[in-house]
């Protein structure tokens, strides 16, 4: 099996069981392990993220602004404690748009279609059972994701809202954590490779500034959404975690409909943002070669 880990677990043996330190390593036989680490943080950070969320959401049910900066923060700990590990992502949706990007271990395969699958069932277990555990704690509500104070066409607002906020963040999420992102874009430019870089480079170029950088936009599209009325998922083990503990369907179908199509969405903006950068690094390095070509059959004739 072809080993791609991008931000993924690479567990290997130790050097002791190899006669030679030359040997290459033998993984073929750790992928059990390997999957249940990646599933067990899935499922870990979505629930310390559904929990701890949920719990601001139902002491500080009116105060939208508190409610989106503890989800912001919640997932800057998660994702930047975890990320070395399955990814961070926490979130059914960037799981989809990482498989449908080629982007999971082992890039477009059967292994990489089950270990979304798992990834997706991890976190929405991970969803119910933080619920399950603010409500043995017994606050006065569960955070639940429902629309607030809406006509009758609050469903489409949903929908629409939460199509919008999903592919942004899953949006954002690609970017700055596979193809694009600052390190990408320093290292084309060639100051990436210089030994003397500035604070501010360094903040960018490290995954420190990627957890921040999502913790900020997660926690502007919660607020937003909690201040429009939508209820602010963004995430739909977030919704489905409170609504299955609490019996409380209201409008699930516009969420789930909502993070379909902004997977679609955000992918497809993906693709598109580096097409024509790809085409453009292609074109150079295409046109670097046909000059180098030239150059040794002018050398090769004299």
């Amino acid at each position: 099996m072809t080993t791609r880990y991008p931000g993924h677990l690479h567990i290997r043996p130790h050097k002791s069981t190899f006669k030679s330190d030359d040997e290459p390593y033998d993984e073929s036989g750790y992928w059990v392990l390997r999957t249940l680490a990646m599933m067990w943080c899935e499922f870990l950070g979505t629930l310390i993220l559904v929990f701890f969320g949920t719990t601001i959401a139902a002491l500080l049910a009116t105060d939208s602004l508190a409610v989106g900066i503890a989800f912001g923060f919640v997932l800057i700990g998660i994702h930047e404690s975890m990320k070395m590990i399955s990814g961070g992502h926490f979130n059914p949706a960037v799981t989809a748009g990482v498989f449908a990007l080629g982007y999971m271990p082992d890039g477009y395969s059967l292994y990489s279609f089950i270990l979304a699958c798992l990834f997706i069932s991890s976190q929405l277990c991970g969803g119910i059972v933080g619920s399950a555990l603010l409500n043995a704690w017994g606050p006065p509500s569960l955070g639940i994701t429902v629309p607030t104070g809406l006509s009758a066409g609050s469903y489409w607002l949903v929908v629409l809202y939460e199509f919008f906020a999903l592919a942004v963040f899953v949006l954002a999420f690609l970017n700055t954590n596979y193809r694009g992102g600052p390190k990408r874009l320093l290292e084309l430019m060639g100051s990436f490779k210089e030994k003397s870089r500035s604070v501010v480079a360094n903040f960018y170029v490290g995954s420190t500034g990627n957890s921040i950088t999502l913790g900020a936009i997660f926690s502007v599209l919660v607020s937003a959404g909690q201040l429009l009325g939508t209820g602010g998922s963004v995430n739909f083990a977030r919704t489905l975690g409170p609504a299955v503990i609490a019996n409380n369907y209201t409008t699930i179908t516009a969420y789930l409909v909502a993070n379909i199509f902004a997977v679609i969405g955000a992918v497809l903006a993906h693709f598109l943002c580096f097409l024509a950068h790809d085409l453009r690094v292609w074109r150079g390095f295409s046109h670097m070669a046909m000059h180098e070509a030239h150059h040794l059959t002018t050398i090769g004739s004299d």
